[in-house]
């Protein structure tokens, strides 16, 4: 028997997909939850969803979001709807069962909701201002700058070639060497000026290492020189008990001991 045409084909929904029916409580509920458009597309057999951390709250959704599209590249945004429910912790969760049925009718509005729900962990976005605002202190190491540089360069979303190499070369700490070397050079692009900071970096780090070695031969020397401290014994009279120890110089001990030696002489 043919099919008609305009009659949609039924499919068997897989069990990871029950799930998302689960969040209504009436039958009603269910029906009204997906979009006509996402209640006839058919799941494909060999569909399945890759393994992700669940979002507990506490961290940036953007990124969760950049996370599970990387997860289901190649689907179609109407895949990525139906199974996002299944990346959200227990606590979460909560925050999407309570979404009104049939509000949500895309993947894009889905991800602007999420977004604006829990923006308040989102990560602060750096600016120029605050690039600027970087400076190398008095007897700092260049890599330690440039670890402190970075850290803010890499939160800003857009920076030009020629602010990100002005702003390295003003933090730079004035007439030490590393900065005249710089201001030698020359560089033209930023990363010409990090290939400089590379190079110091590595100097730092050698220098380093070896002041290292030298203070643990140093060290290994001392102890192995170092004369062995053999402990005074403690003297007892014998005629006397207990004996109290006085502490006297060994000069009187010594003079004592020969008045005593030329008396037991004499007698």
């Amino acid at each position: 028997m043919r099919k008609k045409k305009g009659m949609k084909q039924s499919y068997t929904r897989p069990e990871e997909e029950k799930e998302m029916l689960d969040c209504c409580e009436d039958d009603d509920d269910k029906n009204l939850l997906f979009t006509n458009y996402l209640k006839a597309m058919e799941i494909p057999a060999n569909f399945w969803m890759p393994l992700m951390d669940k979002y507990n709250g506490r961290g940036d959704p953007s990124d969760h979001i950049n996370i599970y599209k990387t997860k289901l590249q190649g689907q179609s945004p109407a895949m990525k709807y139906r199974n996002f429910h299944t990346t959200l912790a227990s606590d979460v969760k909560r925050w999407y069962n309570k979404l009104k049925p049939g509000s949500i009718r895309s993947w894009p509005q889905l991800k602007r909701e999420f977004v604006n729900a829990f923006i308040g962990n989102r990560t602060m976005i750096a600016n120029i201002a605050q690039l600027n605002d970087i400076r190398q202190k008095e007897g700092e190491t260049v890599k330690s700058y440039f670890k402190r540089f970075s850290n803010v360069i890499n939160k800003i979303e857009t920076v030009t070639n020629e602010k990100a190499l002005d702003a390295l070369v003003t933090g730079l700490h004035m007439h030490t060497s590393f900065w005249r070397h710089v201001q030698n050079s020359q560089p033209k692009t930023y990363s010409q000026l990090v290939d400089l900071v590379q190079c110091e970096i590595w100097s730092e780090e050698t220098i380093e290492n070896r002041e290292k070695v030298g203070r643990e031969r140093e060290n290994r020397y001392r102890r192995f020189n170092q004369p062995e401290v053999v402990p005074v014994p403690i003297l007892k009279c014998p005629q006397w008990s207990p004996y109290r120890q006085h502490h006297h110089p060994s000069s009187v001990v010594y003079t004592g001991l020969e008045y005593i030696t030329l008396r037991i002489v004499q007698t």
